[in-house]
């Protein structure tokens, strides 16, 4: 061979080995890429089959959920002097012998309940919560449609509830539904909204708490007390400002139906770091909207990092009834 013809056979060599090094550098790229459309699929498929059993799931409580609903509202209705026949009984089972929600039958029609608003079952469990343990002091975060309900209650059997509202728009609205229905409101009356600022609060998502509902570790021999926070994770969480807090001691019965979800991640996360060292050793505890994933990390994270809270029986899937339970020395 050639002087010539062996340079050319190696250039062509070295040209060869170019471009099987290209080539398998392509493979490479090619099966990388492959590897993360792998994933991508596998991601959507997990996506697409929770979807699939939460509409399954929807479907299901339709089946009975609107009915479970209807059978709330005419147990809670007479409850609070709403006829539902020919006789209107009053909020302690008296018969008032009219078809109105007062004696003179010309009190406004009640705010509706559900959707945005507490829904019967939730709203017929607190009340009946009330009337049964007959609280002193009830907090609501979040003022409306309950503030109206509990404080026709409160009205007839004694007691006060104090609504921790951050709109003042929305509160003046709650403050002329109770005006309408006849229940004294202000500092020192049977229900008192306080318009309360959302602030930066030194409060933080615990480490150990997943971001949406889902298994918590066990709560074992080290786990924080009764007021005790978790190891923290991430930036402050906004919440009521405290400093409006700090008349309220004993409370009997806790609803937190606020901050709004649009107001951040976790927004009701921090009314248990913040109230449980207010609340009476016997309190009970109503979360609404616990059907949505933040909601449920919410009550989950409560219930890991304070052993005395007890789960009572849920009166639908949107509420979760927790029980503090102190042993008294």
């Amino acid at each position: 061979m050639s002087r010539h013809e062996n340079a050319d056979r190696n250039a062509l060599e070295a040209r060869m080995a170019r471009l099987e090094e290209r080539l398998d550098e392509r493979l490479d790229a090619l099966m990388t890429r492959l590897d993360e459309v792998e994933a991508l699929v596998a991601r959507v498929e997990r996506v697409v089959n929770r979807r699939a059993r939460e509409q399954q799931d929807t479907l299901r409580h339709l089946e009975y959920e609107p009915v479970a609903e209807m059978v709330a509202a005419l147990q809670l209705l007479p409850r609070l002097g709403v006829s539902t026949g020919n006789t209107a009984v009053g909020p302690t089972g008296v018969s008032t012998g009219t078809t109105g929600v007062s004696t003179g039958g010309t009190t406004p029609p009640l705010p509706a309940v559900g959707g945005w608003a507490i829904e019967p079952s939730g709203l017929l469990a607190v009340v009946h919560a009330v009337q049964t343990r007959r609280p002193q002091l009830v907090v609501e975060c979040g003022s409306g449609t309950s503030t109206v309900w509990l404080g026709r209650v409160l009205a007839e059997q004694g007691g006060r509830l104090i609504s921790l509202e951050h709109d003042e728009g929305w509160a003046t609205h709650a403050r002329a539904m109770l005006a309408e229905h006849g229940v004294a409101e202000g500092v020192g009356q049977t229900v008192e909204i306080r318009v309360v600022p959302l602030v930066d609060v030194d409060v933080t998502w615990p480490a150990d708490s997943p971001a949406e509902g889902g298994a918590l570790p066990e709560v074992g021999e080290n786990a924080p007390g009764d007021g005790e926070a978790a190891s923290p994770a991430g930036p402050p969480l906004r919440w009521y400002d405290p400093a409006a807090l700090g008349d309220l001691t004993g409370i009997d019965l806790l609803l937190v139906d606020g901050p709004p979800k649009a107001t951040g991640p976790h927004a009701r996360y921090p009314a248990l770091p913040l109230l449980a060292d207010r609340l009476a050793v016997d309190a009970v505890i109503f979360a609404d909207d616990v059907e949505r994933p933040d909601e449920a990390a919410t009550v989950d994270a409560w219930c890991a990092q304070w052993p005395q809270l007890r789960r009572g029986t849920a009166p639908s899937r949107r509420m979760a009834v927790l029980h503090r339970q102190v042993q008294q020395r």
